[in-house]
């Protein structure tokens, strides 16, 4: 609630015993003791933390569509004591504390302000300076403890009460994104081979380029999900070949290969041993690829077909949907 100057006179008097306030009177009448003055310094004060606590609204994204930033937040409140300290142009680092349980940040920054003066001709302590800041901290909803250490590091330990209502927030509302402009993103991941296997490699780039994908479209992305397989190149006339050898009626229905790593294996087999059906399988390379043969065409695409139906296998078990682009399409 924003406290106005003409309410701080009522709010205070409601705060005291009746005849505790006249006796503050009476002792203002005889002591020269401004009562009033008293009131209006409260005014000054309060109408400095108003102006605090707009700011911090700022500093920590108080719409309820944001998360606060409370990395900021403490910047904000060690700049601010900076000020005091007569350090006005100064932007205070504040980093999180990963070995140490009992504090959550650290800032460092009385050291560099120590070796600045330093050369000014400036004696002062690391220490000393941090000090002074920490004394100067203006009340704030975060900040619980500081802790000065001998070197002048500066310790912060956040607000139990305030950690509480963040975690609290989260719990019943989730994570809310951070406001970013909406930008067209393509992630290309996962890009197996076909007519083999996904090995782990695969396998990681798709995970991880999954989370990529799903941490975009959580800030309001429009993403793309690309996977380029290689389904063109030479292999594709062993494997054309065998085929033709293996099941010849596979233009008019699909070849029942339920293992194709073992199919490929058979046809990388033939090829390495047989002289004649290397040969032929070069003719069937060059055939693909100038597009003059239908059923060299219609073989290649039986093939491709089969290798997508065992993907989609791994990508229904983690819920992944991609949009396939060959080197065929380029």
């Amino acid at each position: 609630m924003q406290l106005t100057n003409q309410s701080i006179k009522s709010i205070f008097l409601s705060d005291f015993d009746v005849n505790i306030v006249k006796d503050l009177q009476q002792k203002s009448a005889r002591d020269n003791f401004e009562f009033d003055s008293i009131i209006n310094n409260i005014s000054k004060q309060i109408y400095r933390l108003n102006i605090l606590d707009n700011r911090y609204k700022d500093i920590f994204n108080s719409s309820k569509k944001l998360m606060p930033n409370t990395l900021n937040g403490c910047k904000f409140i060690l700049s601010e004591s900076m000020k005091s300290c007569s350090l006005v142009d100064y932007v205070p680092t504040v980093t999180f504390v990963k070995k140490d349980n009992e504090f959550d940040y650290q800032n460092s920054d009385a050291m560099k302000i120590s070796k600045l003066l330093s050369k000014k001709d400036v004696e002062i302590t690391a220490r000393e300076i941090a000090e002074n800041i920490a004394k100067n901290i203006p009340y704030n909803e975060l900040i619980q403890i500081l802790d000065i250490s001998n070197t002048g590091f500066i310790n912060i330990k956040l607000k139990t009460i305030y950690v509480t209502s963040i975690c609290r927030d989260i719990i019943i509302h989730g994570v809310n994104p951070p406001h970013l402009k909406s930008q067209r993103v393509i992630v290309d991941f996962s890009s197996p081979n076909i007519a083999k296997e996904m090995h782990v490699g695969h396998l990681r780039s798709t995970i991880i380029g999954e989370s990529i994908c799903r941490i975009f479209e959580f800030v309001g992305f429009d993403v793309l999900r690309v996977s380029h397989t290689g389904d063109w190149g030479t292999q594709f006339g062993m494997l054309i070949a065998h085929l033709e050898d293996k099941y010849p009626d596979y233009d008019k229905e699909t070849p029942p290969i339920s293992d194709l790593q073992q199919f490929y294996k058979e046809s990388k087999k033939r090829f390495d041993d047989d002289e004649v059906f290397k040969k032929r399988a070069r003719l069937k390379v060059v055939s693909l690829q100038t597009g003059t043969d239908e059923k060299v065409k219609k073989a290649w695409e039986s093939i491709c077909e089969i290798s997508r139906r065992d993907f989609q296998l791994i990508y229904s078990q983690l819920n992944i949907s991609v949009t396939e682009r060959g080197e065929s399409f380029y």
